[in-house]
């Protein structure tokens, strides 16, 4: 289909996120299915055949599909999307640190954007570095399990802690938050840019858990994307 008056060609999945990269529907269904392993770009690119920036790129499709289909995407979208707005404005208030609350809801995990925390009453919380990452994360924080924020040591009023390896505290632990734990530790350096897609993909892989991925994944990959995406 060709618009007459812009020449632009139309398609059944113009204007969604598959259209976003340029990979052949086919290859699409094989990304889907290793990104639902939970297998590293790499290893994705040498499978598939597909350049590492581009799968670069895919990933990052699939994680804001994934945002734009959860209940809580006009929160998020807002955040990724008018992010330097709001760290423009924090920088002008004293010490205060956007941060992500986890919570459980109704026997879901939920991943809450915070705003208005200052380093004053995280450091309360003896914070500690998430692995060799540069995400900081509390002690409970309620009526959240832990509270992450990102890479706050130059300011000074944190100490740099590393995640003890303490066999009760690992105890007390949720299961969601050892899963993720493990999930972020694992990709080793996540800017604070990029940071809410993981968080969120993390959200939606645990309340997935024991269930097969790959269907929702594909239903959200040819959804529409928003307007201001």
């Amino acid at each position: 289909m060709r618009c007459k008056r812009c020449k632009y060609k139309f398609h059944d999945f113009s204007g969604r996120w598959i259209n976003k990269c340029k990979i052949g529907f086919r290859q699409w269904l094989l990304v889907v299915d290793l990104f639902g392993q939970d297998l590293p770009a790499r290893q994705i690119s040498l499978k598939t055949g597909i350049s590492y920036p581009t799968i670069l790129k895919a990933i990052e499709t699939l994680r804001m599909a994934i945002i734009t289909n959860s209940a809580d995407s006009s929160k998020w979208l807002d955040y990724i999307y008018f992010q330097s707005e709001v760290l423009e404005q924090a920088q002008s208030l004293p010490k205060q640190v956007d941060a992500f609350g986890i919570v459980k809801i109704n026997r879901e995990i939920k991943i809450h954007i915070l705003k208005g925390l200052t380093l004053e009453s995280l450091a309360k919380h003896h914070p500690k570095i998430l692995g060799k990452s540069s995400i900081f994360y509390t002690n409970e924080f309620y009526p959240y399990e832990t509270i992450l924020f990102h890479d706050m040591k130059n300011d000074g009023i944190i100490p740099e802690k590393k995640d003890p390896e303490d066999v009760d505290q690992a105890r007390k632990e949720s299961e969601f938050w050892r899963f993720a734990k493990s999930k972020i530790i694992k990709h080793r350096g996540i800017s604070k840019q990029k940071l809410p897609q993981y968080l969120k993909e993390i959200e939606f892989r645990f309340n997935c858990m024991g269930n097969d991925i790959f269907e929702p994944l594909c239903r959200y990959l040819v959804s529409f994307i928003p307007d201001h995406c």
